[in-house]
């Protein structure tokens, strides 16, 4: 019986510790696709995740590997987190949020500065996302939900009266007439 055998066995977490760094991400990626559901894996930085992503990858093909990066910033700091930052913790945590029961087993590789960080809640992740493709057309239907619940306005023809109310408060815009570009 090989060691991932072992672990994927257990019932209770494991905790895999003091091995070289490929081969404890060799372990977690071969018992989680054993085991099934969800698994982590806890990386110094953020170097040693994307390298963790990558081999997790390699040993484990059949294996949803999901980076979930720490922010480029600090709490209250000046500067804003880079958009490509955002936009990775984003796609990461929909797809966390986005998962059924009877979907295969995942690897979740992040960082312990990332584990820290505030998320926003589960029911909040799942229903604000969708997928859009370069060249793909995105239907009104699906992104309806998604501009409701951003309070993005749906487009209104030439001269009428927007309205939007959000949590962060309510404006309302008219365009008096159109101009042609």
């Amino acid at each position: 019986m090989r060691v991932w055998d072992t672990i994927a066995s257990q019932k209770k977490p494991v905790r895999v510790y003091e091995a070289p760094f490929i081969a404890d991400v060799r372990l977690v990626a071969e018992a989680a696709q054993k085991r099934g559901g969800v698994a982590l894996y806890i990386a110094k930085d953020d170097r040693h995740a994307l390298m963790a992503q990558a081999a997790a990858r390699f040993f484990a093909p059949l294996l949803d590997v999901i980076y979930l990066p720490a922010w480029d910033c600090l709490p209250y700091d000046r500067v804003s987190p880079s958009p490509a930052i955002a936009a990775m913790r984003c796609a990461a945590l929909a797809r966390l949020a986005g998962r059924t029961p009877k979907a295969g087993p995942m690897l979740m590789v992040t960082t312990a500065s990332s584990l820290v960080q505030r998320v926003p809640p589960r029911s909040h992740m799942g229903g604000a996302a969708f997928v859009a493709r370069v060249g793909e057309q995105v239907s009104r239907t699906a992104s309806a939900p998604i501009s409701t619940s951003m309070a993005i306005p749906a487009r209104r023809p030439c001269g009428s009266r927007a309205s939007i109310r959000s949590a962060a408060g309510s404006w309302t815009s008219s365009r008096p007439a159109c101009r042609s570009l």
